[in-house]
C-alpha cells in the first residue's frame, strides 16, 4: 500500500500593476490550486516588498512591466526571500533574463490554467521532504547496526611481488615518495 504524500499548504503573493490581472490570477489560484491556502495581492511593488517581509510567501507571482518598479528592479530590492519566483507577464522577450534572476517559471498572460496548475504542483513537490533527506529514526538505527564486511587483509606490492598483510596488524602507514611504509 502506498503512503499518502503529505503536501504542505503554500502561500502566494501576487504583485502586478493591473487590477484585472490580479483578480484573474487570484481567482485561478483560489479555484484550481487548493494547495495554496493564503493569497495576498498588491498592485504596488513597494507594498509587495513589505508584504514579503511580513508574510514570507512561498510563491511570488511577479509582473515585469510595472510603472513604479519593474519586476527586475523589484527583485534587486528583495533580500532574504526563500520562496519561488514565477513571472507572469505578457512579454516573451524577458524570459531569458527572468531565469537569470532564478525564476522558477515564466507564465505568459493570459495565464493558462493547466500551466499554472503544473507550476504550483512542481513547487509543492519541491516542498515535500524526501525520505533520503530526512531519514526516519529506524533507518538511522538500521544503518548503525548493520554489519559491514570489511576485508581482513590488504595486498601490498613488495620487491618480491604481493604480500598480504592483516589489517589489524597495521599500526601506521607513512608516505615516502612513490612508496608507502607499513
Amino acid at each position: 500500500m502506498m503512503k499518502p504524500v503529505n503536501r504542505p499548504n503554500l502561500s502566494a503573493l501576487i504583485v502586478d500593476d493591473e487590477s484585472a490581472a490580479c483578480r484573474v490570477l487570484n481567482s485561478m489560484l483560489d479555484k484550481y490550486c487548493p494547495i495554496i491556502d493564503e493569497i495576498w495581492v498588491t498592485q504596488n511593488p513597494y507594498e509587495g516588498l513589505k508584504l514579503i517581509q511580513e508574510k514570507r510567501p512561498d510563491i511570488l507571482f511577479l509582473d515585469i512591466k510595472m510603472p513604479l518598479l519593474s519586476g527586475f528592479d523589484f527583485l534587486e530590492h528583495l533580500h532574504d526571500f526563500n520562496g519561488k519566483i514565477v513571472f507572469t507577464t505578457a512579454y516573451e522577450k524577458f524570459a531569458v533574463k527572468a531565469f537569470r534572476y532564478n525564476a522558477f517559471d515564466y507564465l505568459l498572460k493570459p495565464v493558462h490554467i493547466e500551466y499554472l496548475e503544473q507550476t504550483v504542483e512542481r513547487i509543492s513537490m519541491e516542498q515535500i521532504p524526501k525520505e533520503s533527506d530526512n531519514p526516519s529514526l529506524q533507518q538511522l538505527i538500521d544503518q548503525l547496526t548493520n554489519q559491514i564486511d570489511y576485508p581482513s587483509s590488504i595486498a601490498i606490492h613488495d620487491k618480491g611481488g604481493l604480500e598480504f598483510v592483516q589489517i589489524n596488524e597495521i599500526s601506521c602507514l607513512e608516505g615516502q615518495g612513490n612508496y608507502t611504509r607499513v
